[in-house]
């Protein structure tokens, strides 16, 4: 696990993780017990936060950035990938 980085709220981290045996993009709380929900859709790293609510990565299979739009409720979830440019 590498790449934390922390919402601009404060309340979560979205990092790296390769124990599925390839890298990926999770979001979980930060600073608080609780699960972890996969961002990325595919090989991915260097998670940013574009906003409280966007996570902005690279997607490696596809040699792409892609914006993950995430809801929050009552836990963290994708509700729209975007390609932004490859």
């Amino acid at each position: 696990e590498e790449s934390g980085v922390v919402s601009p709220d404060g309340r979560w981290i979205a990092y790296t993780s390769n124990e599925s045996g390839i890298t990926q993009v999770f979001v979980r709380p930060f600073r608080r017990e609780g699960g972890r929900w996969l961002v990325s859709a595919a090989a991915a790293g260097g998670p940013l936060w574009s906003s409280d609510r966007e996570i902005v990565y690279e997607d490696f299979d596809r040699r792409a950035m892609v914006a993950a739009r995430l809801e929050f409720s009552p836990n963290p979830r994708v509700i729209e990938r975007e390609m932004l440019f490859e």
